[in-house]
């Protein structure tokens, strides 16, 4: 009876084994698989299956060995109660991470969606901000442009300055020029107009007169005396 029974547990296990449960639990059910395979195997050597004994210690009674098998029969009732019990929570387990699993599927597929999502309007506000850059770009050109263009003028209105100061120093330099030039026109008239009568060269002094010059007054009398050596002005001789 007990055979009997074995055989339906390890059918029922079969059955379990052929679900779609994860790796972990179904290498906990081919353990408990392997052990009523393994506890099947005692029983039939218990009761003699597969024994080389004659036929005449078979028909006999052994009572000890059927107490050890009373024994061994109450073990495996216990082992099978506690081998279905945990068959149970492993169910339980594989029912829970189905659920759980799939709870995650549906949390994915609403990350993906929100996260295509988020994408999109990511992908839009760059756009939107590509082309606010393209304009700000623009912008910054033009004030570039602007700045090089306000820096050319500057430097053009440093130069008229220059040529400005340099104009003005070359105008102070033609009055210099000219105030010479005057003075030597004066200097040349006044030398135009000496009487030389009354120089006297000798070797010692030349040109020097026998008069007494009038003192002079100013500058021009200073030059006067310097470039006329000798030599008074016609009206002074008078």
């Amino acid at each position: 009876m007990f055979c009997l029974f074995a055989d339906g547990m390890k059918m029922w296990m079969r059955r379990c084994f052929d679900m779609n449960f994860p790796s972990m639990l179904q290498s906990r059910i081919l353990d408990w698989r392997c052990l009523l395979m393994f506890t099947d195997n005692k029983d039939n050597k218990a009761f003699g299956s597969g024994s080389v004994d004659e036929p005449e210690q078979r028909r006999r009674p052994d009572y000890e060995c059927r107490s050890q098998v009373l024994e061994e029969t109450k073990s495996l009732r216990y082992q099978l109660s506690e081998v279905n019990s945990k068959i149970a929570d492993l169910e339980n387990m594989a029912k829970a991470w189905q659920a759980q699993e799939s709870l995650n599927q549906q949390v994915s597929r609403g990350k993906k969606e929100e996260d295509d999502g988020k994408d999109k309007e990511i992908e839009r506000l760059e756009g939107e901000l590509g082309v606010r850059n393209s304009l700000t770009d623009q912008q910054s050109v033009r004030e570039k442009l602007i700045k090089l263009l306000e820096f050319r003028i500057k430097t053009k209105d440093d130069e008229r300055r220059l040529l400005k100061h340099e104009l003005a120093m070359k105008d102070e330099e033609i009055q210099r020029l000219k105030s010479q030039l005057d003075r030597k026109e004066k200097e040349y008239a006044k030398l135009k107009n000496t009487n030389m009568e009354n120089a006297d060269a000798s070797p010692g002094n030349a040109f020097k007169f026998r008069a007494k010059n009038p003192p002079g007054k100013g500058y021009t009398d200073i030059s006067y005396y310097h470039d006329l050596i000798g030599a008074t002005n016609s009206s002074a001789g008078d």
